[in-house]
């Protein structure tokens, strides 16, 4: 977290690239109070969700078969297998990540914010063949 207000993450932007192939890539920028890029690392949890409001949680094997990372950021630990993982952003608050989706089926995409809030990707990923 950046030492003053102004430098504190407040919110992120999503962009979706890829959907509708077996891996959709969601690529986030965080930013500050002012709508700017933030420039640190930032930690975050990400998940995946059946439901656009992030409250049913997704199943391995069943909606998704893996996340990983895409060119941006590192995952430092996954608490549930192909879910659910903890990453940190580059310096300069880009994290990106590549989620394959199983034929079928669509998936949601979420952010707990260093805050606590949860920020959901308004498009679903999703494959069908």
């Amino acid at each position: 977290m950046g030492s003053t207000i102004s430098e504190q993450v407040l919110d992120v932007a999503f962009t979706v690239s890829d959907n509708d192939t077996t891996t959709p890539n969601i690529a986030m920028q965080f930013k500050d109070v002012g709508g700017n890029d933030i420039d640190h690392p930032v930690a975050v949890v990400c998940y995946l969700s059946t439901d656009a409001y992030g409250q049913t949680l997704a199943v391995d094997s069943t909606d998704t078969s893996q996340i990983a990372i895409g060119t941006d950021g590192t995952i430092l630990y996954e608490p549930v297998t192909d879910i659910a993982a903890y990453c940190v952003s580059e310096t300069d608050g880009d994290l990106d990540l590549e989620i394959t989706v199983v034929d079928g089926k669509s998936v949601y995409f979420n952010v707990v914010m260093p805050n606590g809030e949860v920020s959901t990707c308004a498009t679903a990923l999703y494959y069908s063949s």
